[in-house]
């Protein structure tokens, strides 16, 4: 999904993003990251671990081989199960995952600063947030921080 908006999401310029296309990235995230409760209730208790460890530490820094280890399997194994379980790797889910909690802090505060987000995300480098927002949204989070503070900044 998020490839079927990247386009919309890049402009001859650095102009700041329509309000619908700022919708339609964000959606596409919601819907990468999302599980219902159902699902987890049949899901392996290791990988409703590694969705704790993403979400209640932020793991960025954390590798999956960790991860992995911290729910008890071998890399392998967790990597089958977590693909199983909802539809994506693990590296995939934790990049959108990030990016919703990027945008969800240049939200709350719409001057933040890109590199004050990459830095309460775990990153210590802005590069590689940089990197890993454009993979999960198809977009830089500074085009994404510039249209949010013109529309509610």
């Amino acid at each position: 999904m998020v490839q079927s908006v990247e386009s919309s999401l890049k402009g001859p310029d650095a102009s700041p993003l329509s309000a619908h296309s700022l919708l339609q990235v964000r959606l596409s995230l919601l819907l990468q990251c999302r599980h219902s409760e159902e699902q987890l209730i049949t899901v392996h208790d290791g990988i409703r671990k590694a969705l704790e460890i993403i979400e209640t530490e932020f793991a960025q820094h954390a590798q999956e081989e960790e991860v992995a280890r911290r729910a008890g399997m071998s890399l392998s194994h967790f990597q089958h199960l977590f693909k199983e379980a909802l539809g994506q790797t693990f590296t995939r889910y934790r990049r959108a995952y990030l990016a919703l909690k990027a945008w969800d802090l240049m939200l709350s505060d719409p001057k933040m600063r890109v590199k004050d987000v990459a830095s309460a995300l775990g990153y210590d480098f802005v590069a590689s947030f940089d990197r890993d927002f454009k993979k999960a949204c198809g977009c830089s989070p500074g085009s994404v921080r510039r249209s949010i503070h013109s529309s509610f900044g």
